[in-house]
């Protein structure tokens, strides 16, 4: 409270956080904030190439309006057509299953590192002699070696102890 007695910001401010959906809301936002970090930025670069992005969909609306008007539509199997779209809406719970552990932060940063790991271990494969039994014995040797190898031997336990 402000010295006469009037509510200032703060004190509303305040008052909000101690509710309990607000709080639990913001904790939500703030487990989250590298996620929301990538949406942002990403939305940032959407927003920034709207321009370019609106002219692209009105050219390909008036490329698929001029090329439907010429289009003989009897030709197209419904049935198909309904069957497909069938298929699509009963596969919703396996996409969500599938997809909801791919939204967790840890997962992404995983993948992350493994799209690069990938990357740095195809140029560096093409240089790189074929490996013998002795040399893959003195890789381990290898620090880099050795945490990729306990990584790997982590994802085999827990692919293990998931398909029991």
């Amino acid at each position: 409270m402000t010295g006469d007695g009037t509510r200032s910001p703060a004190d509303d401010l305040r008052a909000r956080l101690d509710e309990p959906q607000v709080a639990a809301s913001l904790n939500s936002l703030l487990d989250h904030a590298d996620l929301l970090a990538i949406v942002v930025v990403a939305l940032d670069g959407f927003l920034a190439r709207g321009d370019v992005i609106a002219d692209s969909l009105a050219s390909a609306i008036g490329e698929i309006t001029a090329s439907t008007a010429s289009a003989d539509l009897s030709k197209v199997d419904v049935r198909s057509l309904a069957r497909t779209a069938n298929s699509l809406a009963e596969s919703g719970p396996a996409l969500t299953e599938l997809l909801g552990p791919l939204s967790e932060p840890h997962t992404v940063a995983a993948l992350g590192t493994l799209a690069g790991a990938l990357g740095d271990a195809q140029r560096s494969a093409r240089t790189a002699p074929p490996a013998g039994a002795l040399s893959l014995l003195r890789a381990l040797r290898d620090p880099d070696v050795s945490r990729g190898v306990g990584f790997l031997l982590e994802v085999a336990r827990a692919l293990g102890r998931r398909t029991t």
